[in-house]
Protein backbone atom coordinates (compact mmCIF):
# COMPACT_ATOMS: atom_id res chain seq x y z
CA UNK A 1 0.00 0.00 0.00
CA UNK A 2 1.68 2.94 -1.38
CA UNK A 3 2.49 5.76 1.38
CA UNK A 4 0.61 8.51 1.85
CA UNK A 5 1.63 11.77 4.01
CA UNK A 6 -0.83 12.72 6.83
CA UNK A 7 -0.56 16.68 7.13
CA UNK A 8 -2.50 15.95 10.36
CA UNK A 9 -0.02 13.60 12.00
CA UNK A 10 3.00 15.59 13.54
CA UNK A 11 6.00 12.39 13.03
CA UNK A 12 4.69 13.08 8.91
CA UNK A 13 5.11 17.04 9.54
CA UNK A 14 8.52 16.15 11.18
CA UNK A 15 9.78 13.71 8.64
CA UNK A 16 9.00 16.28 5.55
CA UNK A 17 10.36 19.35 7.25
CA UNK A 18 13.74 17.10 8.14
CA UNK A 19 14.26 15.86 4.53
CA UNK A 20 13.80 19.59 2.89
CA UNK A 21 16.84 20.79 1.98
CA UNK A 22 17.75 24.20 1.01
CA UNK A 23 21.01 26.15 -1.22
CA UNK A 24 22.37 28.15 1.99
CA UNK A 25 23.29 30.94 -1.22
CA UNK A 26 20.17 31.04 -2.94
CA UNK A 27 17.47 29.66 -0.92
CA UNK A 28 16.52 27.51 -3.55
CA UNK A 29 14.91 23.77 -2.53
CA UNK A 30 17.98 21.20 -3.65
CA UNK A 31 17.32 17.93 -4.75
CA UNK A 32 17.98 14.77 -2.94
CA UNK A 33 21.71 14.12 -2.89
CA UNK A 34 22.84 17.13 -4.90
CA UNK A 35 26.31 18.45 -4.49
CA UNK A 36 25.86 21.47 -6.34
CA UNK A 37 23.08 24.00 -6.65
CA UNK A 38 21.05 23.82 -9.90
CA UNK A 39 20.18 27.35 -9.21
CA UNK A 40 23.52 29.14 -8.38
CA UNK A 41 25.72 26.59 -8.92
CA UNK A 42 27.67 26.73 -5.47
CA UNK A 43 28.91 24.17 -3.93
CA UNK A 44 26.66 22.26 -0.80
CA UNK A 45 27.50 20.23 2.39
CA UNK A 46 26.62 16.32 1.92
CA UNK A 47 23.62 17.13 4.61
CA UNK A 48 23.04 14.79 7.76
CA UNK A 49 19.97 12.39 7.33
CA UNK A 50 17.67 13.17 10.05
CA UNK A 51 16.24 9.14 11.23
CA UNK A 52 12.48 8.82 11.89
CA UNK A 53 13.33 8.11 15.38
CA UNK A 54 14.68 11.53 15.76
CA UNK A 55 11.72 12.62 13.71
CA UNK A 56 9.05 11.34 16.31
CA UNK A 57 11.23 12.44 18.73
CA UNK A 58 10.64 16.11 18.16
CA UNK A 59 7.16 16.32 18.92
CA UNK A 60 7.24 14.30 22.40
CA UNK A 61 10.31 17.31 23.01
CA UNK A 62 7.69 20.06 22.40
CA UNK A 63 5.07 18.59 24.41
CA UNK A 64 7.47 18.42 27.47
CA UNK A 65 8.39 21.51 27.65
CA UNK A 66 5.08 22.93 27.49
CA UNK A 67 3.99 24.51 30.51
CA UNK A 68 0.09 24.60 32.12
CA UNK A 69 -1.27 27.91 33.20
CA UNK A 70 -4.38 26.07 35.08
CA UNK A 71 -1.77 24.66 37.09
CA UNK A 72 -0.03 26.68 38.35
CA UNK A 73 -3.00 28.96 39.43
CA UNK A 74 -4.07 26.21 41.50
CA UNK A 75 -0.62 25.78 43.09
CA UNK A 76 -0.43 29.28 43.92
CA UNK A 77 -3.88 29.53 45.24
CA UNK A 78 -2.71 26.86 47.49
CA UNK A 79 0.37 28.38 48.67
CA UNK A 80 -1.68 31.23 49.46
CA UNK A 81 -3.99 29.44 51.92
CA UNK A 82 -1.47 27.12 53.27
CA UNK A 83 0.34 30.74 54.63
CA UNK A 84 -2.81 32.28 55.69
CA UNK A 85 -3.53 29.29 57.94
CA UNK A 86 -0.04 30.18 59.39
CA UNK A 87 -0.53 33.10 60.19
CA UNK A 88 -4.22 32.57 61.59
CA UNK A 89 -2.75 30.02 63.80
CA UNK A 90 0.04 32.25 65.11
CA UNK A 91 -2.22 35.75 65.39
CA UNK A 92 -4.26 34.82 68.81
CA UNK A 93 -7.20 36.00 67.55
CA UNK A 94 -6.21 39.49 66.68
CA UNK A 95 -7.92 40.51 64.17
CA UNK A 96 -5.20 43.15 62.82
CA UNK A 97 -3.13 40.12 62.67
CA UNK A 98 -5.89 37.53 60.56
CA UNK A 99 -6.05 40.70 58.51
CA UNK A 100 -2.44 40.57 57.43
CA UNK A 101 -1.88 36.90 57.09
CA UNK A 102 -4.52 36.80 54.42
CA UNK A 103 -3.28 39.90 52.94
CA UNK A 104 0.74 38.48 52.75
CA UNK A 105 -1.04 34.73 51.60
CA UNK A 106 -2.75 36.67 48.94
CA UNK A 107 0.43 38.44 47.78
CA UNK A 108 2.73 35.63 48.36
CA UNK A 109 0.04 33.12 45.72
CA UNK A 110 0.00 35.99 42.77
CA UNK A 111 3.46 36.64 43.34
CA UNK A 112 4.16 33.16 42.31
CA UNK A 113 1.96 32.95 39.95
CA UNK A 114 3.15 36.25 38.35
CA UNK A 115 6.54 35.24 38.58
CA UNK A 116 6.43 31.75 36.78
CA UNK A 117 4.80 32.98 33.49
CA UNK A 118 7.14 36.07 32.96
CA UNK A 119 10.01 32.98 33.47
CA UNK A 120 8.10 30.84 30.85
CA UNK A 121 7.31 33.58 28.75
CA UNK A 122 11.28 34.60 28.47
CA UNK A 123 12.43 30.92 28.02
CA UNK A 124 9.50 30.41 25.23
CA UNK A 125 8.08 27.70 26.98
CA UNK A 126 4.04 27.00 25.41
CA UNK A 127 1.54 27.78 28.23
CA UNK A 128 -1.83 26.40 27.88
CA UNK A 129 -4.25 28.13 29.95
CA UNK A 130 -2.03 31.40 30.84
CA UNK A 131 -5.34 33.44 30.96
CA UNK A 132 -6.53 31.27 33.67
CA UNK A 133 -3.49 31.88 35.72
CA UNK A 134 -3.13 35.94 35.18
CA UNK A 135 -6.82 36.00 35.96
CA UNK A 136 -6.41 34.12 39.44
CA UNK A 137 -2.78 36.35 39.90
CA UNK A 138 -5.18 39.59 39.61
CA UNK A 139 -7.83 38.12 41.92
CA UNK A 140 -5.29 36.96 44.59
CA UNK A 141 -3.72 40.53 44.54
CA UNK A 142 -7.02 42.11 44.35
CA UNK A 143 -7.83 40.08 48.06
CA UNK A 144 -4.20 40.81 49.32
CA UNK A 145 -5.01 44.78 49.25
CA UNK A 146 -8.25 44.45 50.62
CA UNK A 147 -6.78 42.33 53.19
CA UNK A 148 -3.73 44.69 54.15
CA UNK A 149 -6.28 47.78 53.98
CA UNK A 150 -8.47 46.79 56.54
CA UNK A 151 -5.52 46.53 58.76
CA UNK A 152 -5.18 50.50 58.88
CA UNK A 153 -9.03 50.97 59.71
CA UNK A 154 -8.50 48.46 62.60
CA UNK A 155 -5.22 50.50 64.37
CA UNK A 156 -7.37 53.68 63.52
CA UNK A 157 -10.45 52.50 65.29
CA UNK A 158 -8.30 51.43 68.29
CA UNK A 159 -5.93 54.45 68.92
CA UNK A 160 -6.22 55.86 71.93
CA UNK A 161 -7.13 52.91 74.17
CA UNK A 162 -6.53 52.09 77.40
CA UNK A 163 -3.03 50.28 78.01
CA UNK A 164 -2.95 50.70 81.50
CA UNK A 165 -6.12 48.05 81.40
CA UNK A 166 -4.22 45.74 78.42
CA UNK A 167 -5.33 42.55 80.70
CA UNK A 168 -9.15 43.19 79.15
CA UNK A 169 -8.85 42.92 75.27
CA UNK A 170 -11.21 46.00 73.79
CA UNK A 171 -13.57 45.88 70.60
CA UNK A 172 -12.82 48.31 67.79
CA UNK A 173 -14.19 52.04 68.26
CA UNK A 174 -14.31 51.27 72.05
CA UNK A 175 -12.48 54.10 73.65
CA UNK A 176 -11.69 52.99 77.68
CA UNK A 177 -10.76 56.22 80.30
CA UNK A 178 -7.18 55.81 81.67
CA UNK A 179 -7.43 57.71 84.65
CA UNK A 180 -8.23 55.12 87.85
CA UNK A 181 -11.81 55.35 88.42
CA UNK A 182 -13.10 57.33 91.72
CA UNK A 183 -13.32 55.16 95.28
CA UNK A 184 -17.10 53.87 96.05
CA UNK A 185 -19.62 52.42 98.25
CA UNK A 186 -22.50 50.80 98.06
CA UNK A 187 -25.14 52.74 99.80
CA UNK A 188 -28.14 50.42 99.93
CA UNK A 189 -28.82 47.50 97.40
CA UNK A 190 -31.91 45.31 97.30
CA UNK A 191 -32.42 41.54 96.77
CA UNK A 192 -35.15 41.66 94.34
CA UNK A 193 -35.02 40.74 90.77
CA UNK A 194 -34.20 42.95 88.78
CA UNK A 195 -31.65 44.10 91.68
CA UNK A 196 -31.31 48.13 92.21
CA UNK A 197 -28.28 49.43 94.13
CA UNK A 198 -26.89 52.64 94.96
CA UNK A 199 -23.64 53.46 94.83
CA UNK A 200 -22.01 57.10 95.94
CA UNK A 201 -18.82 58.07 95.19
CA UNK A 202 -17.46 61.72 96.35
CA UNK A 203 -18.65 64.48 94.96
CA UNK A 204 -15.98 65.91 93.53
CA UNK A 205 -15.62 63.23 90.84
CA UNK A 206 -15.40 63.94 87.42
CA UNK A 207 -17.23 62.45 84.67
CA UNK A 208 -14.25 60.80 83.30
CA UNK A 209 -13.39 59.03 86.77
CA UNK A 210 -17.75 58.11 86.25
CA UNK A 211 -16.94 56.33 83.42
CA UNK A 212 -13.59 54.22 84.60
CA UNK A 213 -16.14 53.31 87.31
CA UNK A 214 -18.77 51.88 85.01
CA UNK A 215 -16.54 50.23 83.18
CA UNK A 216 -15.07 49.09 86.18
CA UNK A 217 -18.81 47.31 87.06
CA UNK A 218 -19.00 46.01 83.31
CA UNK A 219 -16.04 43.81 83.95
CA UNK A 220 -16.97 42.02 87.36
CA UNK A 221 -20.22 42.05 86.23
CA UNK A 222 -20.05 40.18 82.74
CA UNK A 223 -17.47 38.13 84.64
CA UNK A 224 -19.86 37.15 86.99
CA UNK A 225 -17.76 38.72 89.74
CA UNK A 226 -19.84 40.69 91.87
CA UNK A 227 -17.57 40.68 95.35
CA UNK A 228 -15.72 43.39 94.12
CA UNK A 229 -18.26 45.44 93.76
CA UNK A 230 -19.63 44.55 97.29
CA UNK A 231 -23.33 42.82 96.52
CA UNK A 232 -24.72 39.57 95.69
CA UNK A 233 -24.81 38.27 92.07
CA UNK A 234 -28.41 38.92 89.98
CA UNK A 235 -28.77 38.50 86.49
CA UNK A 236 -30.65 41.40 85.95
CA UNK A 237 -29.96 44.91 87.92
CA UNK A 238 -29.11 48.34 87.91
CA UNK A 239 -26.30 50.14 89.52
CA UNK A 240 -26.82 54.05 90.09
CA UNK A 241 -24.40 56.11 90.95
CA UNK A 242 -24.63 59.41 92.91
CA UNK A 243 -22.42 62.11 94.04
CA UNK A 244 -22.87 62.31 97.34
CA UNK A 245 -25.39 60.35 99.73
CA UNK A 246 -28.24 63.50 99.01
CA UNK A 247 -30.04 61.70 96.57
CA UNK A 248 -28.72 58.15 97.09
CA UNK A 249 -32.11 56.60 98.80
CA UNK A 250 -34.31 57.87 95.80
CA UNK A 251 -34.51 54.96 94.47
CA UNK A 252 -36.13 52.64 97.21
CA UNK A 253 -38.43 55.84 98.06
CA UNK A 254 -42.43 55.77 97.24
CA UNK A 255 -42.84 59.32 97.30
CA UNK A 256 -40.65 62.41 96.38
CA UNK A 257 -36.81 62.43 98.18
CA UNK A 258 -34.60 65.33 99.33
CA UNK A 259 -34.11 66.38 95.58
CA UNK A 260 -37.43 66.23 94.25
CA UNK A 261 -39.30 64.07 91.62
CA UNK A 262 -37.64 62.41 88.92
CA UNK A 263 -34.11 60.65 88.74
CA UNK A 264 -30.76 62.35 89.84
CA UNK A 265 -28.27 59.58 89.36
CA UNK A 266 -24.79 61.11 87.93
CA UNK A 267 -24.39 57.35 86.26
CA UNK A 268 -25.75 53.83 85.88
CA UNK A 269 -24.71 50.83 84.19
CA UNK A 270 -27.66 48.09 83.55
CA UNK A 271 -27.13 44.56 83.30
CA UNK A 272 -29.14 41.21 82.53
CA UNK A 273 -31.29 43.03 79.41
CA UNK A 274 -33.68 40.25 78.05
CA UNK A 275 -32.14 37.90 81.09
CA UNK A 276 -28.67 37.96 79.18
CA UNK A 277 -25.45 38.74 80.92
CA UNK A 278 -23.86 39.83 78.09
CA UNK A 279 -26.69 42.58 77.38
CA UNK A 280 -25.64 45.57 79.01
CA UNK A 281 -25.69 49.25 78.91
CA UNK A 282 -24.02 52.17 80.89
CA UNK A 283 -24.66 55.86 80.72
CA UNK A 284 -23.56 58.92 82.69
CA UNK A 285 -25.75 62.36 83.00
CA UNK A 286 -25.01 65.87 81.41
CA UNK A 287 -27.41 68.66 82.20
CA UNK A 288 -30.34 66.64 82.60
CA UNK A 289 -29.97 63.84 79.84
CA UNK A 290 -28.18 60.20 79.81
CA UNK A 291 -25.39 60.35 77.85
CA UNK A 292 -24.64 56.79 76.54
CA UNK A 293 -21.24 55.25 77.41
CA UNK A 294 -21.41 51.79 76.15
CA UNK A 295 -23.76 48.91 75.14
CA UNK A 296 -24.04 45.47 74.15
CA UNK A 297 -24.07 46.13 70.63
CA UNK A 298 -20.44 47.50 70.63
CA UNK A 299 -18.72 43.89 70.51
CA UNK A 300 -16.58 43.87 73.80
CA UNK A 301 -15.38 40.64 75.11
CA UNK A 302 -14.37 39.57 78.06
CA UNK A 303 -10.30 38.03 77.91
CA UNK A 304 -10.16 34.93 76.45
CA UNK A 305 -9.45 33.10 79.44
CA UNK A 306 -11.85 34.51 82.07
CA UNK A 307 -14.18 33.28 79.13
CA UNK A 308 -13.26 30.08 78.88
CA UNK A 309 -13.91 29.34 82.21
CA UNK A 310 -17.65 31.02 82.22
CA UNK A 311 -17.38 28.58 78.91
CA UNK A 312 -16.67 25.71 81.08
CA UNK A 313 -19.33 26.55 83.77
CA UNK A 314 -21.94 26.98 81.66
CA UNK A 315 -21.23 23.61 80.42
CA UNK A 316 -21.10 22.19 83.84
CA UNK A 317 -24.11 23.71 85.09
CA UNK A 318 -25.92 22.59 81.69
CA UNK A 319 -25.03 18.51 82.61
CA UNK A 320 -26.15 19.42 86.26
CA UNK A 321 -29.53 20.43 85.27
CA UNK A 322 -29.57 17.47 82.89
CA UNK A 323 -29.25 14.93 85.65
CA UNK A 324 -31.84 17.48 88.11
CA UNK A 325 -34.29 16.65 84.98
CA UNK A 326 -33.20 12.61 85.32
CA UNK A 327 -33.70 12.35 88.71
CA UNK A 328 -36.72 14.04 88.74
CA UNK A 329 -38.59 11.97 85.34
CA UNK A 330 -37.24 8.84 87.57
CA UNK A 331 -39.38 10.04 91.00
CA UNK A 332 -42.45 11.22 89.02
CA UNK A 333 -42.12 7.41 87.45
CA UNK A 334 -41.85 5.48 90.43
CA UNK A 335 -44.90 7.55 92.51
CA UNK A 336 -47.01 6.58 89.38
CA UNK A 337 -47.02 9.80 87.54
CA UNK A 338 -47.01 9.90 83.95
CA UNK A 339 -45.10 13.24 83.79
CA UNK A 340 -42.56 13.26 80.22
CA UNK A 341 -39.43 15.84 82.07
CA UNK A 342 -36.85 17.32 79.97
CA UNK A 343 -34.56 20.82 80.04
CA UNK A 344 -35.06 23.22 77.43
CA UNK A 345 -35.44 27.06 77.51
CA UNK A 346 -34.99 29.54 74.62
CA UNK A 347 -32.73 32.85 73.93
CA UNK A 348 -31.36 33.92 77.44
CA UNK A 349 -32.90 30.80 79.25
CA UNK A 350 -31.76 28.12 76.86
CA UNK A 351 -31.17 24.75 78.83
CA UNK A 352 -32.88 26.66 81.89
CA UNK A 353 -36.08 25.95 81.79
CA UNK A 354 -37.93 23.02 83.02
CA UNK A 355 -40.28 21.19 80.84
CA UNK A 356 -43.10 19.43 82.50
CA UNK A 357 -45.34 17.63 79.79
CA UNK A 358 -48.40 15.29 81.06
CA UNK A 359 -52.27 15.40 79.73
CA UNK A 360 -52.90 15.23 83.63
CA UNK A 361 -52.15 18.82 83.75
CA UNK A 362 -55.71 18.98 81.10
CA UNK A 363 -57.44 18.74 84.58
CA UNK A 364 -57.52 22.60 86.27
CA UNK A 365 -57.50 21.91 89.28
CA UNK A 366 -54.64 19.21 89.39
CA UNK A 367 -52.65 21.61 87.03
CA UNK A 368 -53.13 24.48 90.05
CA UNK A 369 -52.77 22.03 92.62
CA UNK A 370 -49.35 21.64 90.95
CA UNK A 371 -48.27 25.35 90.08
CA UNK A 372 -49.54 26.64 93.60
CA UNK A 373 -48.79 23.68 95.79
CA UNK A 374 -46.03 21.34 94.56
CA UNK A 375 -43.90 23.76 92.46
CA UNK A 376 -43.33 25.96 95.24
CA UNK A 377 -41.43 23.53 97.59
CA UNK A 378 -39.24 22.45 93.99
CA UNK A 379 -38.31 26.54 93.65
CA UNK A 380 -35.04 26.47 95.92
CA UNK A 381 -33.61 23.25 94.77
CA UNK A 382 -34.14 24.34 91.29
CA UNK A 383 -33.20 27.67 91.58
CA UNK A 384 -30.03 26.14 92.88
CA UNK A 385 -29.81 24.39 89.74
CA UNK A 386 -29.41 26.91 87.49
CA UNK A 387 -33.23 26.83 86.37
CA UNK A 388 -34.91 30.02 85.73
CA UNK A 389 -38.55 28.89 84.34
CA UNK A 390 -40.66 25.98 84.84
CA UNK A 391 -43.28 25.06 81.51
CA UNK A 392 -46.17 22.87 82.25
CA UNK A 393 -47.67 21.49 78.79
CA UNK A 394 -50.81 19.84 78.65
CA UNK A 395 -49.81 16.62 76.48
CA UNK A 396 -49.71 17.13 72.13
CA UNK A 397 -47.19 17.64 69.91
CA UNK A 398 -48.35 20.94 69.65
CA UNK A 399 -49.07 22.27 72.93
CA UNK A 400 -46.69 24.97 73.85
CA UNK A 401 -48.34 24.84 77.54
CA UNK A 402 -47.44 28.04 79.78
CA UNK A 403 -44.55 28.73 81.61
CA UNK A 404 -43.88 30.07 85.11
CA UNK A 405 -40.84 32.17 86.07
CA UNK A 406 -39.06 30.86 89.75
CA UNK A 407 -38.41 34.70 90.64
CA UNK A 408 -34.79 33.51 91.34
CA UNK A 409 -32.52 36.28 92.93
CA UNK A 410 -29.50 35.21 91.27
Amino acid sequence: MPYVRDTMNPYDAAREVAFMLFCSNCAKQLEDGARFCNGCGVTVAVPQRVTSSDAAAAPALALRDSKKGGRLALKGFVLAIIIEIIGIAISKNDVSRIALSVGVGMAIGATYIMVSLSIWKKNGNPVKGKAIGWIVAVLLLMASLGGLTSIGGDIHDTAGADNSSASLPLSPRIVRPSIPRPKFRVYKSSDETPSQTSVVVPSNTTDEQLKSLLWFFREHVRAHDFKPIGIAEHRIGLLAVYRGEKCANEPFLESAGPCGYGEHEDADYQWGIEGDYDKDYGSIRRDGNDVSLFDYHDGWQLPPEIQARLDEQAKLGQAGREIFAQELQTKMTGMGYDITVWVHGEGADSGRELELDSEMFNDTATRLQFINGILPSWKRDLCKTGFRAVRIRRGGSFELGNAYSLACNS
